[in-house]
């Protein structure tokens, strides 16, 4: 069995250090160039601690470990929470580790957590699958993947081109004859939702192409630059691939003489809070934040008790809702409830926790 003693001797280090990168201290004085020679060692040997080998004899510790982006503050921080909340009613204790912000790639941060006897490891969004088979696994995994690319494979994902669609489809109901898609970055034109934005024009016999995507990063994200593509490309419509975008864009138009959604109609994506305050309301695409937690941990729950490794992605896809606002030219929602217990960055938990409305079943529209 490979040991740390092993490990520190192939790279020239003392005991001490090899614990220090594992148990990632806040004391650990060992160089980034050290600690990267350590990490490609025990990746090379396949380390496993002893406490997680114990943990596999049975003696099960009772703790997670969660690798993802978990400093962000939009969708993904409101599933982590959820996650957090129902692991913790089962009695397990969590275990971070933040790869996005970090710099650390996904594989560092499973051996540290494989180095302290996790249960079992959930992936949130980002993670390079052939990278985590490098490693050898000796718990459960649960894959949760959400970052709108086409082939990544994963257990349990929001149908985001479903989300695309039924954006679309609702501004070409409204009676516009094309809806322009805008993004920041260029790579986000293969992004799902943006293939259920090509079909639902699909279906109504529109042609579309990469010409109809406004890419703000390719303006230099300066206003005049943007409207002046609106003007020359005669918008009417928008679908933003997130409600920061559709907000900002619903200020901005009016202060330039474009009302909305009189001379351009928007909806957003990510059904956040701000969209029911902004004026007008935004629309927007609610992502179910509770059900992909609950699949979540039930799976990894299963995997766990049946001691499953190398699973098979389970494949479950969540449909998102439609939201209406006012952005879209869709009747007002009178706001007639504050906040009572809490607020909240998602409409579904806002709606939820205050005052027990399921916002996912009570939207009206159709899925």
């Amino acid at each position: 069995m490979i040991t740390m003693k092993e490990i520190a001797r192939r790279v020239g280090v003392s005991r001490q250090a090899v614990s220090a990168v594992f148990n990632d201290s806040s004391n650990c004085r060992v160089s980034p160039a050290t600690r990267e020679r350590i990490l490609a060692v025990a990746r090379e040997l396949n380390y496993v601690s002893n406490s997680a080998a114990r943990s596999l004899k049975g003696a099960a510790t009772k703790t997670i470990g969660i690798i993802g982006p978990l400093l962000d503050f939009g969708v993904t921080a409101a599933v982590n929470m959820e996650i957090t909340k129902m692991l913790l009613q089962r009695g397990y204790n969590m275990l971070y580790n933040e790869c996005k912000f970090r710099g650390c790639g996904e594989i560092d941060g499973l051996l540290q957590l494989l180095a302290r006897g996790v249960d079992g490891v959930i992936f949130i969004q980002y993670y390079d699958l052939e990278k985590i088979r490098q490693v050898k696994q000796t718990v459960p995994y649960v894959f949760l993947g959400d970052d709108g690319r086409a082939d990544l494979a994963s257990d349990i994902r929001v149908d985001l081109e479903h989300g695309g669609y039924l954006a679309t489809r609702h501004l070409l109901d409204h009676g516009h004859r094309k809806v322009s898609l805008m993004v920041v970055l260029p790579q986000e034109r293969g992004h799902l939702r943006s293939v259920g934005w090509q079909k639902a024009h699909q279906e109504a016999g529109v042609s579309v192409d990469d010409d109809d995507i406004l890419v703000l990063h390719q303006y230099g994200g300066h206003v005049d630059a943007m409207l002046a593509e609106l003007k020359r490309r005669e918008v009417t419509a928008v679908f933003t691939s997130n409600d920061y975008i559709g907000a900002k864009l619903i200020k901005v138009l009016p202060q330039h003489g474009i009302q909305v959604p009189q001379d351009i109609a928007v909806v957003g994506a990510d059904g956040r809070t701000f969209a029911e305050y902004v004026s007008p309301s935004l629309a927007t695409i609610l992502s179910p934040v509770c059900s992909r937690a609950e699949l979540t941990v039930q799976l990894l729950m299963e995997r766990i008790e049946r001691k499953e490794l190398h699973s098979a992605p389970a494949g479950h896809l969540i449909r998102p809702r439609f939201y209406p606002g006012e952005s879209c030219g869709c009747a007002a929602r009178p706001i007639d409830r504050m906040f009572r217990i809490n607020t909240f960055s998602t409409i579904e938990k806002d709606a939820m926790v205050n005052f027990g409305v399921d916002v996912l079943a009570d939207s009206g529209e159709e899925v």
